[in-house]
């Protein structure tokens, strides 16, 4: 899939509700990276692309609830990566040489990945009834999401506001009245791509 697009006047690869990414966006992550370099097969470029959705969208909920992750868990993580991928010290550094990364881009790497799963441990036993019942009732929280989540784009209204956006800010909020409560800690992480739909490149 990836392997085969070529640079030409862009390197679109795919879009997500009409938003697209391109390759240039990709090439630092070392997940990716070591996808092409193993000539990974399309359903696994597939889950990596559904979870850098997921990941973006929590990153982004991270922001609002000014999560920080401890940077030891992120090399521990980091470490056990390298551990799984590569036979020896050696291996791990062509890789990073031959890819113009340093140990510290990995660290980030999962630095990342660890906000991702602790925002998406909030995530779970939130069901659409709960956000559409909740957002019925709290309209002026779900205005203010809104409003947060536009000033970081070109939106000019929160009525232009994609629903599936609005609903996962709507939700974000739901969340940070209810993550302490136990009762809703159960499952329902597939709650927050909903809608989402992606688009590849015919390159």
């Amino acid at each position: 899939m990836f392997s085969n697009c070529a640079y030409k006047e862009s390197d679109y690869l795919f879009s997500i509700n009409d938003q697209s990414f391109t390759q240039s966006e990709l090439s630092r992550r070392p997940d990716f990276i070591l996808l092409k370099e193993n000539n990974a097969s399309d359903q696994e470029f597939q889950s990596l692309v559904e979870y850098f959705l997921l990941e973006n969208l929590a990153l982004r909920e991270a922001f609002f609830r000014n999560i920080q992750t401890n940077y030891s868990a992120s090399e521990s993580a980091a470490i056990n990566w390298a551990g799984l991928n590569f036979e020896d010290n050696g291996e791990l550094v062509s890789f990073l040489n031959r890819n113009n990364l340093s140990w510290p881009d990995i660290v980030i790497h999962f630095q990342r990945k660890i906000t991702y799963e602790d925002i998406m441990d909030l995530y779970l036993g939130v069901t659409d009834f709960d956000i559409e019942r909740w957002c019925d009732n709290n309209k002026e929280v779900l205005d203010f999401m809104w409003g947060e989540w536009a000033k970081g784009t070109k939106v000019s209204s929160p009525e232009k506001i994609p629903e599936t956006y609005a609903y996962q800010y709507c939700r974000s909020a739901l969340i940070q009245h209810k993550s302490s409560n136990p009762i809703y800690k159960e499952k329902a992480i597939e709650a927050i791509s909903r809608g989402v739909k992606i688009k590849w490149s015919t390159k």
